[in-house]
């Protein structure tokens, strides 16, 4: 224990004697890292809306009935938002759909609505425009929203009919104004919804909106690189000559392994929690929607990520004991597991297969863990993958040392 804080305080003062290119670089992770996650997003996700596709409706039936459903689909906001309904001839919305200005024609025959009433299965009819995937969609929830509304309808007419026909005093006249009284109701139930879709947000970047997933991204980049700038810390498990003082000495590998990994975890917390309070500052003054919070969780998570930090330098730094080597292989490594974890393009633009791949990164599982700090979920098995970092590379650098000579 006792070599164990006399090394540690020795790579702590070693660290801090070079606090000026530290502040220097800690002041260009703030900056690199705004500048990624406001570029980042902006290049995602333009400021600009989606305008609504065209959709004709040809009214053969031109009933009372007709006119006041297409007249309440017409007002439902989350419709118009989505098409602009225009009622035609069928001449004109053929013309229509052939030249592209409408994506769809959805046809109501003679007696549609009568039918229905009564019982007649009379199906609409429904013409898309070629090549219009993704509006084509929208129509065929559009009409299976109206179908299921109709159905419950009809469900609901059809057992009071059935019921009175059982138990009714057989009156035609008691029977045509129930008929009436019962779509009555039911018409005004469906008329009186306002959406015919549900509203759901969905962005490429999964839990965390642009800003936050490019701005944590750019952040793990750079706190990787920063591993560079105190690699002089491992090169002592890598000298002969310190070595064998190690091996006259006695001193445990374990005892090395973790003085290494404490001296780089303290450099990351303190150096990374600096760059983060710089961040959150300034993004604060960018997007006041982003909500940052840091309770226990988030300091755990935090914690842990810094831990798989810190491993993975301990590792890299015995695996190559040249400087050069070391900074060159760090900057590689960063990008390809960037890459992989979705920090440069989004896993729903990344193939399936790319992403597997990013479940054995270091950043897959320290993006999950940095985004609880804007109160974004993060799943038990982020925990245990990030752990299983630490423990590997650690695992592995303890065998590395025994394979030099330092018993563990």
């Amino acid at each position: 224990m006792r070599v164990l804080w006399t090394g540690l305080k020795m790579d702590m003062k070693q660290i801090g004697m070079g606090y000026i290119k530290l502040i220097l670089f800690a002041v260009s992770v703030i900056v690199l890292c705004l500048a990624i996650g406001v570029a980042g997003s902006q290049i995602l996700y333009k400021d600009k809306a989606v305008e609504p596709f065209g959709l004709a409706i040809v009214d053969h039936e031109d009933s009372q009935w007709t006119k006041m459903i297409i007249e309440a689909v017409e007002q439902m906001e989350t419709v118009t938002r989505l098409c602009e309904i225009q009622v035609t001839d069928e001449m004109k919305a053929k013309s229509m759909l052939s030249s592209g200005e409408v994506a769809a024609v959805i046809t109501i025959p003679d007696h549609f609505v009568y039918d229905a009433m009564v019982g007649t299965n009379t199906p609409l009819i429904v013409e898309k425009h070629e090549g219009t995937m993704v509006e084509g969609i929208v129509v065929d929830k559009l009409i299976t929203s109206a179908t299921k509304l109709l159905s419950a309808a009809q469900a609901g007419i059809y057992a009071t009919l059935d019921g009175y026909n059982a138990y009714g005093d057989q009156n035609p006249e008691h029977y045509d104004k129930l008929l009436q009284e019962i779509n009555l109701i039911f018409a005004k139930k469906m008329l009186a919804r306002n959406s015919m879709f549900i509203e759901k947000e969905v962005v490429a970047t999964g839990k965390l909106n642009p800003l936050v997933h490019y701005l944590f991204s750019g952040f793990i980049v750079l706190m990787t690189l920063s591993l560079m700038l105190v690699m002089q810390i491992i090169e002592p498990l890598n000298q002969s000559e310190m070595l064998m003082r190690y091996k006259v000495a006695k001193v445990k590998g374990r005892w090395l392994i973790l003085e290494k990994f404490s001296a780089l975890f303290s450099f990351v917390m303190v150096f990374g929690g600096i760059s983060l309070a710089g961040i959150v500052i300034g993004i604060k003054r960018i997007d006041e929607k982003v909500v940052w919070e840091f309770g226990l969780s988030q300091i755990g998570a935090g914690i842990l990520a810094v831990g798989g930090l810190a491993a993975m330098g301990v590792l890299i730094g015995m695996l190559l004991k040249e400087r050069e080597a070391y900074g060159l292989f760090i900057f590689a490594i960063v990008m390809v597991q960037a890459f992989l974890a979705g920090g440069l393009v989004p896993e729903a633009f990344l193939p399936q297969a790319i992403n597997k791949l990013g479940y054995f990164t270091y950043n897959k599982y320290a993006l999950d863990l940095l985004g609880s700090f804007t109160g974004a979920s993060v799943e038990k098995g982020c925990y245990l993958g990030m752990s299983i970092v630490i423990l590997s590379c650690l695992g592995v650098s303890l065998m590395l040392l025994k394979k030099r000579g330092i018993k563990g």
